[in-house]
Parts: C-alpha cells; sequence; structure tokens
C-alpha cells in the first residue's frame, strides 16, 4: 500500500513554522459554517467559496474531516502527541464526534490551520465540519464569530444518489463512504449535529437554507448563498452578524422514514 504524499512544507518546515506563535482566542475572524449530511456538498461548496472569494473578501475554507486526516497522514512537526494522533485515527474509522473533553484538540487544528493560511481579521472563514454540536459552538465563542449559518438541506436518499455518483467530485478513495457508514453518520449529523440551526438561531444568527439535489453544483450552490448573503448582511463590507431572514422547513422526513436505495447496497 502507497503512503500519503505529504503536502508541500509539510515534511521539512522552516524554522519559523516551527516556532508559529498561534492567534490569540479573540472572535476576530468572521466565520461562514456550513451544515448539511454527508454527501451534501459541504467540502466542494467550501473550495468554491475559497476560490472566487465571498462578498469581495479574501475566503478560506477550514474542512475539519480533511485536515483531520492531514493530521493522521502527514502531522505538521510538533503539533499533535503521537496518542493524539492515534485518537484522530479512531476518530476518523469510526465516524464518531470530537466530544467537549476533546475540544482543545479540535481548537489546536483550528488555530494551526488559521496561523497557516494567514487568515486576516476582515476575511471570510468558512468552516465545515467544526462545530458539529453544541458543546464545540460554545467552545469556539472565543476564536470567531460566526456571522451566518448556510444548512444544505438534503434528504438521505438525496445523500446517497450523490455519493454513489460522486456529484461533488469529492468522494474518490474516500474509505468512509460504505453504506453503514453513512448511515452511522446520517444518525448523528440529525442527532447531534443539525440541532447546532437552533442553536444559532438562539443567538440571533441569520440562517441560510439551501436546497441540494442529486446533480446540484457547488458553483450553483456559491452563486444562490452570494445572493442570499448580500441579502442578510447587506453591503459587502458589512460581515456583522445580522437578524435572521430564513426560516428552516419544518417538513423534513425523520432518518427512519427513509429508504435507502437498493443500489447503494449492491
Amino acid at each position: 500500500m502507497d503512503h500519503p504524499t505529504c503536502p508541500v512544507g509539510t515534511e521539512n518546515p522552516s524554522e519559523a513554522e516551527r516556532q508559529t506563535t498561534f492567534p490569540s482566542a479573540t472572535p476576530h475572524w468572521p466565520a461562514l459554517l456550513l451544515v448539511g449530511p454527508t454527501g451534501a456538498g459541504k467540502t466542494p461548496l467550501g473550495e468554491e467559496l475559497a476560490r472566487r472569494g465571498l462578498t469581495g473578501r479574501r475566503t478560506v475554507h477550514f474542512d475539519f474531516g480533511a485536515q483531520l486526516r492531514q493530521m493522521v497522514e502527514c502531522p505538521p512537526p510538533n503539533l499533535l502527541a503521537p496518542p493524539e494522533i492515534l485518537f484522530l485515527k479512531d476518530v476518523l474509522a469510526t465516524g464518531a464526534l470530537l466530544e467537549d473533553q476533546h475540544f482543545p484538540l479540535a481548537g489546536k487544528i483550528l488555530r494551526w490551520f488559521i496561523s497557516r493560511t494567514q487568515l486576516g481579521s476582515g476575511e471570510w472563514l468558512i468552516l465545515n465540519g467544526l462545530p458539529r454540536h453544541r458543546g464545540q459552538a460554545k467552545a469556539m465563542e472565543g476564536l470567531v464569530s460566526v456571522a451566518a449559518v448556510v444548512e444544505l438541506v438534503c434528504p438521505a436518499e438525496v445523500v446517497l444518489q450523490r455519493i454513489q455518483s460522486n456529484a461533488g467530485g469529492d468522494r474518490a478513495g474516500r474509505v468512509d463512504d460504505d453504506l453503514p457508514l453513512v448511515q452511522r453518520k446520517l444518525e448523528i449529523y440529525h442527532s447531534r449535529t443539525r440541532p447546532l440551526i437552533d442553536f444559532y438561531r438562539e443567538l440571533g444568527t441569520p440562517v441560510i437554507p439551501l436546497n441540494v439535489g442529486p446533480a446540484t453544483t457547488a458553483a450553483e450552490l456559491a452563486t444562490t448563498l452570494e445572493a442570499h448573503l448580500h441579502q442578510v448582511l447587506g453591503a459587502p463590507g458589512n460581515i456583522e452578524p445580522a437578524p435572521k431572514l430564513w426560516s428552516l422547513p419544518n417538513d423534513q422526513r425523520a432518518l427512519g422514514e427513509l429508504t435507502f436505495p437498493e443500489f447503494f447496497s449492491r
């Protein structure tokens, strides 16, 4: 089995990189939180937003899942201890969430990412995969300021169609797309992650639902989001939290009522 190739710069970092000082824990970074089930297209959307920018500002995509895989495959020197790397391997293998007691590990990875990407105080941070439950959201309040939540509304049967067809173009090589693990991820999403929407709504954070179909592209989602975000936040320079303009549909089918397509289990 071939070993993964580490991204340039992670194998032999400069002395300056080894001694990087993490940013202080103050909410200087306006963030946009992507929420949605596995396969809905969060990563392709985040990458598209990072490519084109958002509201005229530089945009950086923090894909927590991708960061975890990097930490396991090519850990940056001096960032994680061996037991932490072993723990993350287990998290990836089981699809588990990092609970409150493990948030310092997630926070360490996020701070490293912010420092590495040289994120400026007036630039967008796209959060994808973190936070994933209320405990994490509360722990992050001292580091980022979530200006809006974007929910990718994607029923389970559509999730499976998108994964099977690789609609987002991001599923190649994934070892966590077998049916039992996808089902587990969907169960965790509905029980632990989707309640984040109510958590942020209670704080007055705008929630923007985007419907995702079997063939919906990241470019389509990004264009729709840009238009909605301008309405929510006003002028491109205004990136402060604004009153909620959208509410989520209440007719979402419970996970237990969904029938998984037969083609996926062949």
